[in-house]
């Protein structure tokens, strides 16, 4: 492990008034919504904590916004299937990573039928796995789209664990590695609406911190889906992942994932 957390005492659940009133009222303008899980909340105030989240995701999902809960892990015995029951219905999309998926019914060998049950079992358009060599998504939207957005995601975080902070200009690390993922960067799930899209992430074995990069990843993948729509740019770049096109598997090179080549740079 490259750090040990402890924790002293239960969270509550912040409450800002102003917040309320203008998240509700501007939300809509905004271009995603992210939800952080109440995971530190204590068992008592747990009900009332996911209420008040869901009742802002149902205001943002209503007015056309991707609505995104990130889980985390969950100190309060049942607190996820809570979470997952309450929340269901009122986002658009989940995120987890790698060692939360056995938490949630998902074999970590990637099961096709298992990810669209899940999804579907929680009125999900988007579900997405994050582990430290690669990112994996099921979208009912534009699988290039969401490459890119998982791209982003890996490149954020893969700056911000070389140097222990956020960075404004990010490139993939020259000292990143790259190892295959589990599946191609696009497969169109069969008989189905869904597609998987993958995406290996730049790993650093000694990172400067892991602290943030999961949030990090996270925002990156908003940051494109927040955006108006634009032109594919990694399912368009010749040879990513060392292949014509997007269909199959390889290694991708780490110039592919600099800031001059990334969505929004």
């Amino acid at each position: 492990s490259t750090r040990i957390i402890t924790r002293f005492t239960d969270e509550e659940l912040e409450q800002d008034a102003m917040f309320e009133k203008h998240g509700r009222a501007m939300g809509s303008h905004a271009g995603a919504a992210l939800l952080s899980s109440p995971n530190a909340v204590d068992a008592e105030r747990l009900p009332g904590a996911l209420d008040y989240i869901a009742s802002f995701a149902r205001t943002w999902k209503e007015a056309g916004l991707t609505v995104h809960l990130e889980l985390g892990e969950f100190v309060v015995p049942g607190g996820l299937d809570q979470t997952l029951r309450r929340m269901s219905g009122s986002v658009t999309s989940i995120g987890l990573n790698f060692n939360e998926m056995p938490s949630v019914g998902l074999d970590q060998e990637i099961r096709e039928a298992q990810w669209i049950a899940l999804a579907e079992g929680h009125g999900l358009s988007r579900l997405v796995v994050h582990a430290d060599p690669w990112a994996l998504a099921l979208t009912r939207g534009e699988p290039e789209r969401e490459l890119d957005a998982l791209a982003m995601g890996c490149l954020l975080a893969s700056a911000r664990a070389e140097i222990g902070k956020p960075v404004a200009r990010p490139r993939a690390p020259t000292a990143a590695s790259f190892v295959r993922p589990p599946l191609p960067p696009i497969s169109p799930c069969t008989g189905s609406e869904w597609s998987l899209v993958c995406c290996p992430a730049p790993y650093l074995r000694n990172p400067a911190s892991t602290i943030g990069l999961g949030d990090t990843f996270t925002a990156g993948t908003m940051l494109v889906h927040a955006g108006p729509p634009r032109p594919p740019v990694i399912a368009g770049l010749p040879g990513f992942l060392g292949l014509p096109g997007v269909a199959g598997r390889s290694h991708v090179a780490a110039a592919n994932l600099s800031a001059p080549n990334s969505v929004g740079s």
